[in-house]
Parts: structure tokens; C-alpha cells; sequence
């Protein structure tokens, strides 16, 4: 059996092996075992939240009346991916507006211009007319496996790699 496979079966079983020397099902967790990976699990997310929460933004739009359809207010959210102001959010925050407005967490607002859309994805790229922005660093999708726990910044849940 592969080491790592070995390790990890005696870490969930508790370290514990049948006669035959092979690790047995893992019990229920004891509340301890529980609180333990809860809290290092909490401490994972709250070192993201605080390393990427500054790149988070709020997106405000406005979007033009047409005579089949109201026009009016949207807001959305986005993460900033580079210090000149590009911005990631959700092609349907953008979709149809004529003003974008870019918020920071500090409180400061800068207009925005769509750089460039993909509805398919449901994806889309904002520019805010501002320098020098705390921008976050974008994971490699090609190095997540399936089931891998990920945590989306734009969103603030954790989700799971289905692909």
C-alpha cells in the first residue's frame, strides 16, 4: 500500500489496525478530532478572507431603459485580479449597463468601463479608473482534483471542484 495511503487510513482510524496490521473504518469522530479539523478548517478560511478580502469590490450598474424592458440599478460583486483596476465579476452584474461603477472595501468609488464579456461562462472583466489596487492572486483550476474544497472570494462560500 502506497505510504500516504496508509498514513492518512491511520489518521482517520485513529491510528488503530486490526489483527492483521490493517487499518480499520474510522470511527465516528470524537468531539475533540471534530472541533480540532473545524477549527483548522475556520483558520484556513479566515487567513483567505483576510489575504483576498481587500481585493473583494462591489459593483454597482445602471442600466439604460429599452421600450420592451425597464432599465434602473444593479449591484453585484467582482475581485480585483491586477493593480491597474481590472476587475473579475459576473457577466450578468455587466450585462446591458451603460454605467459601471467600482466600490473598494475602504469605502472609495471609481467609475469602471467593460473591458470584455463571456456570457457562456457567465463571466466578465471591468476596468476602474484607479491605480495601484490590492489585487488577488487567481489559483491554477488545472492543479484542483475533483472533490477538492475551494474558496470562491468573489462569492465568500466554499464550493467544491466538480470538473
Amino acid at each position: 500500500m502506497d505510504p500516504k495511503i496508509d498514513r492518512w487510513l491511520r489518521m482517520l482510524a485513529g491510528d488503530a489496525a486490526n489483527s492483521a496490521g490493517e487499518p480499520r473504518a474510522a470511527p465516528m469522530g470524537t468531539a475533540r478530532n471534530d472541533e480540532e479539523l473545524l477549527d483548522a478548517y475556520s483558520r484556513a478560511v479566515v487567513a483567505v478572507a483576510e489575504k483576498v478580502g481587500p481585493a473583494v469590490v462591489s459593483i454597482g450598474v445602471r442600466r439604460r431603459a429599452r421600450a420592451q424592458a425597464a432599465g434602473g440599478e444593479a449591484a453585484g460583486s467582482g475581485v480585483i485580479i491586477a493593480p491597474d483596476g481590472f476587475v473579475l465579476t459576473n457577466n450578468h452584474v455587466v450585462e446591458q449597463a451603460h454605467e459601471v461603477e467600482v466600490r473598494v472595501t475602504e469605502g472609495a468609488s471609481y467609475p469602471a468601463e467593460i473591458v470584455g464579456t463571456d456570457p457562456a461562462t457567465d463571466l466578465a472583466v471591468v476596468r476602474a479608473g484607479a491605480s495601484s489596487l490590492p489585487a488577488a492572486q487567481l489559483g491554477d483550476s488545472e492543479a484542483l482534483r475533483v472533490g477538492q474544497l475551494v474558496i470562491r472570494a468573489t462569492w465568500g462560500w466554499p464550493a467544491r471542484c466538480d470538473r
